[in-house]
């Protein structure tokens, strides 16, 4: 449910392996500090990137996606010469906003990463200029708007237009999961039909369209108004998810042309649900983030304290909730979650509330700028301050 379990070192073998069967010649040695393989005839290929998104797909997905890596740095596509080609084939390109706040951090450590324009959806959720090739959607970069002569919302505008103008299709209903539909689009505009309302228009949902994309293609409806619906979508996510990986699964509500993520009341039937949705993709931004912020202390051969929530079952599986331990050490980036625990070596000392904490620890948890947000605790709670958390 929350990813992949891949060292840097087993992915860098699996696209080794990869670059072999996609006809490359030659050895490739692993650079570990850099995350890169190498050879003296050819430019570094570098995976931090690629291995970001592979932890965050399934297993059985591996071959497949090292497959595609290979391909790409062997045969690298290229984005059209003229806004003239480009303008016949780009698209929205919904993106979360963990892609871009992990790549901007990582661009300010010194890897070569052009900006991505791109406006924001939700706070989780932003629209970029994509354009479709065989094996990979190419981001437009600050550099491609500019060889082209045309501003990221004028781009945005014809690749809109571009989506409209392949028209509606009839919905698919799940016989397994009443109330909730399945776009049936299989083109390469895939989700980005999300930004488009009429396309729920033709839908007999109860209420509003309650909206996840558990895939670049794919994306599942049920109506506001539907308890049963909302269940079920619930439910089918989950399924979705644990087979196929992380996409946009925290729920979104469709208001006239606006998307907003969106809960039913603590007391609906749909809302364990729906927030367990909720949670998996929250707790997936979190890892990795962490795994970017470690690999960084790493290559400085420096500590770190960069912890990731798990989600907990309670009352019997009814709800879940967020917990993230904190361990005495190292200065902590500390994420939001439900339940923090403390642990000093291997003592653990107990569970306060996210409220709790930050009622005792105040001031002394400094913001930091990430996204998902995070907070530096430089120095462990003393005792009386975890005394004063009322720990559990």
């Amino acid at each position: 449910m929350h990813g992949n379990p891949l060292t840097r070192r087993e992915f860098a073998d699996r696209v080794a392996a990869a670059l072999r069967l996609e006809g490359a010649r030659g050895a490739y040695e692993f650079d570990e500090l850099e995350n890169a393989l190498t050879r003296p005839d050819r430019p570094a290929f570098a995976l931090e990137e690629h291995y970001l998104e592979a932890r965050s797909q399934p297993p059985h997905h591996l071959e497949q996606l090292a497959r595609g890596y290979a391909h790409l740095h062997l045969f690298p596509p290229v984005q059209p010469a003229t806004w003239e080609e480009a303008q016949q084939v780009v698209f929205p390109y919904v993106r979360p906003t963990a892609f871009h706040a992990h790549r901007s951090f990582r661009a300010h450590q010194g890897e070569p990463l052009a900006p991505l324009p791109c406006g924001q959806v939700t706070e989780h959720v932003t629209v970029c200029l994509g354009t479709p090739t065989k094996w990979k959607t190419l981001v437009a970069t600050v550099d491609d708007l500019a060889r082209w002569g045309v501003s990221i919302e004028a781009a945005l505008d014809q690749a809109r237009a571009n989506v409209s103008a392949r028209g509606l299709l009839d919905w698919q209903h799940s016989n397994e999961f009443p109330g909730v539909y399945r776009s049936p689009w299989k083109d390469e505009y895939g989700i980005a039909r999300l930004l488009f309302p009429d396309v729920f228009k033709r839908l007999p949902l109860r209420g509003e369209p309650v909206v996840i994309a558990p895939s670049w293609q794919t994306f599942l409806v049920a109506g506001a108004d539907d308890a049963q619906g909302l269940v079920n979508l619930g439910k089918l996510g989950m399924r979705l998810c644990e087979r196929d990986g992380l996409l946009l699964y925290r729920p979104m509500r469709v208001r006239g042309d606006v998307l907003a993520h969106w809960l039913p009341p603590k007391d609906h039937p749909a809302h364990a649900p729906l927030r367990l949705l909720h949670l998996v993709n929250e707790c997936g931004d979190y890892a990795e983030q962490a795994q970017v912020g470690r690999r960084f202390f790493e290559r400085k051969e420096e500590p770190s304290n960069i912890p990731i929530p798990a989600i907990m079952s309670l009352n019997g599986g009814l709800e879940h909730a967020t917990l993230v331990t904190w361990k005495a050490g190292p200065p902590c980036a500390l994420p939001r979650a439900d339940l923090v625990a403390f642990q000093r070596r291997s003592e653990r000392l107990g569970t306060a509330t996210w409220a709790e904490v930050q009622r005792v620890l105040g001031p002394e948890l400094e913001p930091l700028n990430l996204y998902p947000p995070r907070w530096l605790g430089r120095q462990f709670p003393a005792d009386w301050q975890l005394s004063s958390m009322h720990l559990a």
